[in-house]
């Protein structure tokens, strides 16, 4: 009776054990695919915005009209597309699809920020602009922990990245 235990225990282990290894195994494909038919296929529409607002923004700043102009004409429009683009992808895996999560909440959340502090300057009202700011700032964060656990992610599956 206990040599049977010992066997269904062995048998038990070694099953969870594939089942782990088989469900890490397709993980790195669909990770992989994330990235690159995914992610970079459109990152450079959040690029090209990011740089937009940076151009009017901090040392770069004149005056609220200019944030407002770059923010309607620019950053809103190409943020609105990269999100609408991000929300198109479909991953596989639970990992992934959390990781995704994460990231849509990050570019979401900076997304509205803009909308708001573009309200906020249309009309003059600085607690609308303060609050803007944080939410751009909590979505840089949400974006910020998604690169990070990204990158933990390629590590624990043995993926190489170009780029840290």
């Amino acid at each position: 009776m206990q040599s049977n235990i010992k066997q269904v225990l062995v048998i038990v282990l070694l099953c969870v054990g594939f089942l782990e290894g088989c469900a890490r195994n397709e993980v790195t494909p669909d990770l992989v695919e994330y990235v690159n038919q995914g992610i970079l296929k459109f990152s450079q529409l959040e690029t090209d915005a990011l740089q937009q607002y940076a151009l009017v923004t901090g040392l770069n700043y004149t005056t609220d009209e200019a944030v407002f102009e770059a923010l309607k004409l620019e950053v809103i429009p190409r943020f609105k597309l990269y999100l609408d683009l991000l929300r198109t992808i479909d991953p596989e895996t639970d990992e992934v699809i959390a990781l995704h999560s994460i990231y849509v909440y990050g570019v979401e959340t900076m997304y509205n920020g803009f909308r708001v502090k573009k309200n906020g300057i249309e009309n003059q009202d600085d607690s609308q602009i303060i609050a803007a700011n944080r939410l751009i700032e909590e979505g840089r964060d949400q974006t910020m922990k998604w690169h990070n656990q990204l990158m933990e992610m390629y590590q624990s599956h043995g993926i190489k990245s170009d780029k840290k």
